[in-house]
């Protein structure tokens, strides 16, 4: 008989276990109320290109038979919101940077290029944009270019 009360206290036990994980709130479930945003505002900035209107270059090219000049001269760019730099870059017919110039400063605003040989024959580019440069930092954000060509043959 006494086997019969302990398979008894068993099976007991066993229903117990069971009813008690089946009915009781298990703490694998989690309920979440509440909002909050968040107080960082992010934005980008796109920097136009100066405006054509307001911007004045004044061009030249003389091309000999044994020599050949250029010369480019920023009298005046269009501002672009935003935008704390300016810059003048000149393209030689190959594509290649001749001259990056700051348009702050009066040597920046102008290029001149003389050579003893034809090789200033081709198309010249010339770009003129702004920049937001990141007080305290390298970085830079770079703007749509005006660009214009000098036709040298």
């Amino acid at each position: 008989m006494t086997w019969l009360i302990v398979l008894l206290r068993r099976a007991a036990i066993a229903v117990g276990v069971v009813a008690a994980l089946v009915f009781a709130p298990s703490t694998a479930f989690a309920a979440f109320s509440g909002s909050t945003q968040s107080q960082l505002t992010v934005s980008a900035a796109k920097l136009l290109a100066p405006a054509a209107s307001a911007t004045k270059v004044n061009t030249s090219c003389g091309v000999g038979n044994w020599w050949g000049s250029a010369n480019i001269m920023v009298s005046s760019y269009g501002n672009v919101p935003g935008a704390n730099y300016y810059e003048l870059k000149v393209l030689d017919p190959h594509g290649a940077v001749a001259f990056t110039g700051d348009l702050s400063s009066a040597v920046g605003k102008q290029y001149s290029f003389l050579n003893w040989s034809s090789n200033i024959r081709g198309t010249w580019t010339y770009e003129i944009r702004g920049y937001y440069k990141v007080p305290g930092s390298t970085n830079a954000w770079a703007g749509s270019a005006l660009s214009g060509i000098i036709l040298c043959y």
